[in-house]
């Protein structure tokens, strides 16, 4: 919950930024950019009227904290991924049943190749998967430096 909070923050830092006409805003933009998941950076991108990510780097995941559960659960329209918490089970995204075996290989694995996952789904359903599993708070995106 907070992660999706932080970036909506950030998008609209970001909004305020380019309409700001400060000299200080590209400095704000940058730091949005380095900050924000990946949906986050692209909208920030469109506001600068910057170029996108490169599109030949890998888009790789890796999950948030170690001791983070998850499981792929089945459910009336399809498939869900949940996170276990204090309180139960959580769930976090939910997809339909074309995402069952890539949902199953996020839950367990701590490092993803996002064009490399399992199951039906073509090349666009993958990278949107990606990202709300970017945005879901649960994987953060590896980023070359």
């Amino acid at each position: 919950m907070a992660a999706r909070q932080k970036q909506r923050w950030l998008r609209q830092l970001a909004q305020i930024a380019a309409s700001s006409g400060s000299a200080l805003a590209p400095a704000q933009l940058a730091a949005c950019l380095d900050l924000g998941s990946t949906a986050t950076r692209a909208y920030v991108e469109d506001l600068s009227g910057g170029g996108p990510d490169d599109s030949s780097a890998p888009y790789l995941l890796r999950r948030v904290s170690e001791g983070l559960v998850l499981r792929q659960q089945s459910t009336a329209s399809g498939s869900a991924l949940m996170v276990e918490t204090p309180g139960g089970l959580v769930c976090e995204i939910e997809t339909g049943d074309i995402a069952r075996a890539a949902l199953s290989y996020a839950a367990g694995h701590e490092l993803i190749d996002v064009a490399a996952l399992p199951g039906a789904l073509d090349g666009e359903e993958r990278f949107a998967l990606g990202m709300a599993l970017e945005e879901s708070g649960l994987f953060e995106r590896v980023r070359a430096t």
